[in-house]
């Protein structure tokens, strides 16, 4: 089975520290919902495309998706929609993929209490938008805040070197939690 992540910086973290094998990643830093069309990147084997050129390429099996935190700042309701549109438009290319979409990663308490945007509080409200897409048959909703949160619902700041990404020894953690949490025998496929 063959994997695709999407995603920003967080999703390049994932790549670079502890990627999945024969997994592609579509990642870049600063990636959003209103870019992620017109992005070029390096994709394994394939080289420099974009997302539409990745995706009549290759078929996959599943795709996770990790957007969100750098759209913060813009008017919620656009960005829910332009993060819906991906959703379909991924639907549309990618039929009998399952889609999980991915739980924005939360910031530190510090960071979270000091950033009027990017905090834990709009980050949460985010998550809750995009898990209305999910539809526990082929597009489900994943919460990664789980293994990296303390007990306040902050990420832990052990696990930081910013307040806002992982170290790098901590994105083994991620995979690891990916495996348990997405398994092809927990999730129903009806296509």
């Amino acid at each position: 089975m063959i994997f695709d992540f999407f995603g920003d910086s967080r999703t390049v973290g994932l790549s670079d520290y502890s990627p999945l094998p024969g997994a592609d990643y579509f990642s870049n830093i600063g990636m959003s919902v209103y870019s992620v069309m017109s992005a070029k990147g390096p994709v394994g084997d394939l080289g420099s495309g974009t997302l539409e050129e990745l995706l009549s390429a290759r078929t996959y099996g599943k795709i996770y998706l990790m957007l969100g935190i750098n759209e913060l700042g813009y008017g919620r309701n656009a960005t829910v929609g332009r993060y819906g549109e991906l959703v379909a438009f991924l639907r549309e290319r990618q039929p009998d993929a399952l889609l999980f979409l991915e739980a924005n990663l939360h910031v530190t308490a510090t960071r979270s209490a000091e950033d009027e945007i990017i905090n834990n509080p709009e980050i949460n409200d985010f998550n809750a938008r995009i898990s209305a897409f999910a539809d526990s048959t082929d597009i489900f909703y994943i919460d990664i805040n789980e293994a990296f949160d303390d007990a306040y619902g902050n990420l832990r700041t052990d696990y930081t070197f910013d307040d806002a990404h992982l170290l790098a020894e901590h994105y083994e953690t991620w995979n690891n939690w990916l495996k348990t949490k997405a398994k092809a025998s927990s999730y129903r496929h009806t296509n």
